[in-house]
């Protein structure tokens, strides 16, 4: 017969505090490597909300911002694309 704890054991605050942290700074690594990281963290956000709100009706006020988003959104998106090609051709 086995036995099941129902609660957990408290962890006092001092023990926690004294818990070994490794800090890395993401400024430090290659543009690349920020990139794939700001990738990955957007697509996990955009699924989890998509997964949770997909059947939730959209909210008025973001209706009325839709039609700009979709002409101003590829817009942009072109024109970073155009200015890193132009610095990267001109070697700046």
């Amino acid at each position: 017969m086995s036995w099941v704890r129902s609660q957990t054991t408290p962890v006092r605050p001092e023990k926690l505090a004294s818990a070994p942290r490794k800090k890395v700074n993401l400024a430090a690594l290659p543009l690349w490597s920020q990139y794939v990281i700001a990738l990955v963290v957007t697509g996990a956000v955009t699924f989890l909300a998509w997964r949770i709100g997909h059947s939730r009706p959209t909210p008025a006020w973001l209706g009325v911002l839709q039609p700009v988003w979709m002409i101003l959104g590829p817009v942009l998106i072109v024109f970073f694309v155009v200015r890193w090609l132009v610095r990267r051709l001109l070697g700046r």
